[in-house]
């Protein structure tokens, strides 16, 4: 799977405003978590500039829908888990 920080980059900065699992964010997020899902998704997502994080911070605040916090924790998880590593 391709996956350039470019195309992270833009999604990071399209993203999860407000957390929302509608709409651009909500699509957003679960592209984010689909990508994360492959080697070179993960390790680009990890290596995102503005961290991964940042950008799923809306997602995770406390007025955000539990679906949405459960798919921004799920992200992270798959694109900083050593596993989920390009050799």
């Amino acid at each position: 799977m391709f996956c350039s920080k470019d195309v992270v980059f833009v999604i990071c900065h399209t993203g999860t405003a407000g957390g929302a699992p509608d709409g651009l964010a909500g699509t957003a997020l679960r592209l984010l978590h689909q990508l994360a899902a492959g080697d070179a998704g993960g390790e680009a997502l990890a290596r995102a500039t503005p961290p991964l994080v940042t950008a799923l911070r809306p997602a995770l605040g406390a007025d955000a829908p539990p679906p949405a916090a459960a798919l921004a924790l799920e992200t992270l998880q798959r694109a900083l888990s050593p596993s989920n590593r390009c050799v």
